[in-house]
């Protein structure tokens, strides 16, 4: 069955570095969001945007979409942000999770869920 995921970068990261797993994702069926945090897209400016400006902006981006039973991973510093926004994205989410290593060379993530502890590769 499909699933949403929505993946959210560590520090000094953007979308961008979910690619080679939202591609995996994707091939197998499910759909994948993985914005980029505010101050860190190319040409901002991250002076002055904190933990709290990028946790209003994920649930932004997750409630402007209306999207419902996603399953939410975050990786490093993007675990931080899930942890912050998971009260307002209550009614969101169906599970979320925290990646174990860094991400951006394909590696796996696990995250725990309902369902147990998943891992994607």
């Amino acid at each position: 069955m499909a699933e949403t995921f929505v993946l959210v970068h560590g520090a000094w990261h953007g979308g961008w570095a979910w690619r080679p797993v939202g591609a995996r994702l994707q091939a197998a069926g499910h759909v994948v969001h993985a914005p980029t945090s505010p101050g860190l897209a190319p040409g901002d400016d991250p002076a002055g945007v904190g933990l709290g400006t990028a946790v209003d902006a994920l649930v932004e981006y997750v409630e402007r979409r209306n999207l419902h039973g996603v399953t939410l991973v975050g990786h490093s510093w993007g675990g931080f942000l899930l942890s912050a926004a998971a009260p307002r994205l209550a009614d969101h989410a169906a599970r979320g999770g925290r990646g174990r290593r860094p991400l951006p060379h394909g590696q796996a993530v696990t995250f725990a869920g309902e369902s147990g502890i998943r891992r994607v590769r």
